[in-house]
């Protein structure tokens, strides 16, 4: 099977397994290159799993918060109002919150996809992480790809995020008053549901990152992508 051959199956899934197959042609040897998606709920440790990620294998990274900050600058609230929607300070509903963070996610996508699919043809592996990246989106990906979605449904979440903002001057949430703090992690509890039910639909898989076994659930989000124990 050539690489040109190889693309236009559009395989992908966990259950791909062309990135271990080299193709030889004109006495030379190509190995398929791959895509790893890490998508979920925001503060749930996505960042972490990617830095542990590209500890497995050098990869091209990128992250979805870089590309709807790039975006911020180079359009308007009046052009993309998707990418400005939920700058607002107004507490929304929940569930007008996850569809506006969907809308957003979905404006990034256009951007992320070029990423993804410029690296790939240069035979780089791909590392993509971010709340952008939403299962429903990948079937546009006509290469090969593993992808995990991450979520935190714990009852004391909300405890958790409320700790950690207080101990830490450098998280974005320091200072702010505990109804804001609430309001962000009943947001990130839906999300994940949302994320993991939509996961669901797309026969793909979805972990809970759960506060009293972090490193173990993070350990399973790992062993999705690689097919093997990460290394510490």
């Amino acid at each position: 099977m050539t690489l040109a051959e190889a693309n236009s199956t559009g395989l992908h899934g966990a259950a791909v397994v062309v990135s271990a197959v080299c193709c030889v042609r004109l006495g030379y040897t190509f190995k398929m290159s791959m895509v790893y998606l890490i998508g979920g709920a925001p503060r749930v440790g996505k960042t972490k799993l990617a830095l542990r990620a590209v500890g497995q294998k050098p990869m091209f990274a990128l992250s979805t918060d870089a590309v709807r900050a790039s975006l911020r600058v180079m359009y308007t609230a009046e052009q993309k109002p998707a990418l400005f929607a939920l700058l607002a300070e107004e507490q929304l509903p929940l569930a007008e919150s996850i569809a506006e963070q969907n809308a957003e996610s979905r404006e990034l996508w256009p951007a992320i996809k070029a990423f993804i699919h410029s690296n790939y043809d240069e035979g780089h592996d791909v590392l993509v992480e971010g709340i952008g990246i939403l299962p429903a989106l990948l079937s546009e990906l006509k290469i090969p790809y593993k992808a995990v979605f991450v979520g935190n449904t714990a009852a004391n979440h909300v405890e958790t995020i409320r700790e950690h903002a207080r101990a830490h001057n450098s998280d974005w949430l320091h200072g702010r008053d505990d109804s804001y703090i609430e309001s962000i992690a009943l947001f990130v509890a839906g999300f994940s549901e949302s994320i993991r039910a939509e996961a669901e639909k797309c026969s793909l898989p979805y972990v809970d990152i759960r506060n009293d076994a972090f490193e173990r659930s993070q350990d399973e989000a790992l062993r999705i992508l690689f097919g093997i124990a990460a290394k510490s």
